[in-house]
């Protein structure tokens, strides 16, 4: 959710601070936890919500979050709960049961000083600069499909016991403040109004007046809303977008799980897709291929039902069934993220990046229209994953 804050800087003034403090907390925490090294730490990151900090010890390698119990932006306006890196933290611990190949390897995590210790991925870059430089990861839609699979199965009242599951998603249910930011950024602001919304105005004025007084869309909307918040199905990421991957030619990892929580299956393959989908619309802008990007989204979806279905082992329900619940619900997710990604306070580097204001417009249009018909016609429109490419070509 990083993005989310960078672009609140849009409204309101960057407030100097003092990393004194900060940095030498995180040496403290270092040093208590992994003794025997000299570390230089330096900050690294440029969020508005974390410090991000790599600790360099030549031997070793740290990365290092540290949360604040405001954002850095406006402490005023925002501010969080020093919490958020404690379910980032549990999130990994049950991430680390079902698929610790696609995470990073988590060193601890201090509450006290609240600092989540990992490791430092290299030679990795995020996923959206890798795609917006044309760059294809051969193996990205399998590890990702798996990681969705395995994640999310492992994790669901399908797998676990009642007991496990009702532990986790209590747990889970405690990330409120964070919950609420999903809610209101992806399901209320974009559809109902927001002072925080923007867009490319004048051009999309229409567009985006039809969206938000179309009681079909609201209705369908809301119904997704009362899911997301009443059917704790499996440990959802939360946040699930192309800039909370690290990825290389042959390894692919996530991040940033701040967010976690316990929601329906298809909400992180709703916006993941989503994502993709956006990156295949915006390709010609960037002079890159949209094929491949339409392909990475019908593999995704392909991998993760393959692993799905593989795991399955519920007699008391149809996987075919579920399948086709999680889809139809993604189907309408992928519609929901793609309209908040354009109107709404948290848009991405995919549009925003497009220098011809023309063509930035036509892309943004198409993308809406798109996202609407999906919305509203989900299964008439794409009855499977091999459906995306006709649809996106055809609107």
């Amino acid at each position: 959710m990083l993005e989310i804050c960078a672009l609140f800087c849009s409204f309101f003034a960057l407030i100097p601070f003092d990393l004194t403090t900060e940095c030498q907390q995180v040496h403290t925490a270092l040093e208590e936890k992994i003794p025997g090294y000299v570390w230089n730490i330096r900050e690294i990151g440029d969020g508005n919500i974390n410090y991000i900090y790599l600790a360099d010890a030549k031997e070793k390698k740290v990365l290092l979050k540290k949360a604040l119990d405001y954002a850095r932006i406006n402490p005023e306006k925002f501010p969080l709960p020093i919490e958020r890196l404690f379910f980032e933290y549990k999130a990994y611990t049950l991430y680390q049961g079902s698929c610790p190949e696609r995470i990073p390897e988590i060193y601890f995590y201090d509450q006290g000083h609240g600092i989540l210790a990992m490791q430092y991925l290299a030679p990795h870059v995020i996923l959206r600069k890798g795609l917006l430089a044309g760059v294809k990861y051969p193996d990205l839609a399998e590890h990702l499909g798996t990681f969705l699979g395995k994640s999310l199965y492992l994790t669901s009242c399908y797998h676990l016991s009642e007991t496990e599951w009702c532990a986790n998603a209590d747990l889970f249910s405690k990330n409120v403040a964070m919950r609420n930011i999903i809610e209101s950024l992806n399901f209320t602001d974009p559809f109902f109004g927001s002072t925080l919304n923007w867009w490319t105005s004048p051009e999309l004025d229409a567009q985006v007046l039809e969206i938000q007084n179309d009681p079909k869309v609201q209705a369908i909307v809301q119904a997704l809303k009362d899911k997301f918040l009443t059917f704790p199905e499996a440990l959802c990421h939360g946040d699930l977008h192309t800039g909370s991957i690290l990825t290389t030619e042959n390894d692919t990892r996530v991040i940033d799980t701040e967010f976690a929580y316990y929601a329906p299956i298809s909400f992180d393959i709703g916006m993941l897709l989503a994502n993709f989908i956006t990156a295949a619309l915006a390709a010609k802008a960037h002079g890159i291929e949209s094929n491949w990007l339409f392909c990475l989204a019908e593999d995704t979806w392909n991998s993760f039902e393959k692993t799905f279905r593989g795991l399955w082992k519920n007699p008391q329900l149809s996987v075919d069934d579920k399948l086709q619940e999680i889809w139809s619900d993604t189907l309408r997710l992928i519609g929901i993220e793609i309209i908040r990604r354009t109107i709404g306070v948290a848009h991405n580097a995919d549009f925003e990046s497009i220098a011809d204001r023309n063509l930035k417009v036509s892309i943004e249009q198409r993308a809406l229209s798109l996202a609407r018909k999906l919305i509203l016609e989900a299964e008439k429109l794409v009855p499977n994953a091999k459906a995306f490419e006709i649809l996106l070509k055809a609107g």
